[in-house]
């Protein structure tokens, strides 16, 4: 998936990569949430990076997230706030249209006090 766009004085190509890491760095700016993570197997690695993978789509960006989340934090207000996140840096950063973003709670873990 390389999303490429036709400018006034050439194109523009963003990598999937590109959009893999500023996910991952919207996933950061939220609370609660303690990381990414891939359990994927081998054959489908190169697909899935970081336990983020997107999909191109006619109406715009499937971004699919697996994600770890402390247990003292809500998991659906917290996944609401990682959803609206990655969408609003994908639109704004990027500019490319996000149909949906799809979050899946691999583990919860503990949370110690600072």
């Amino acid at each position: 998936m390389d999303s490429q766009q036709i400018l006034p004085l050439g194109m523009l190509c963003i990598a999937e990569r590109t959009v893999t890491e500023l996910v991952d760095m919207a996933i950061d700016e939220v609370p609660g949430v303690s990381k990414v993570v891939s359990k994927i197997l081998e054959p489908f690695r190169r697909k899935r990076r970081k336990g983020i993978w997107i999909e191109e789509k006619e109406k715009g960006l499937v971004i699919h997230v697996n994600v770890i989340i402390c247990n003292t934090t809500a998991i659906l207000p917290t996944c609401i706030t990682v959803q609206e996140r990655i969408k609003e840096c994908i639109e704004s950063v990027i500019g490319l249209p996000v149909q949906s973003v799809c979050i899946r709670v691999e583990q919860l873990i503990k949370a110690y006090p600072s």
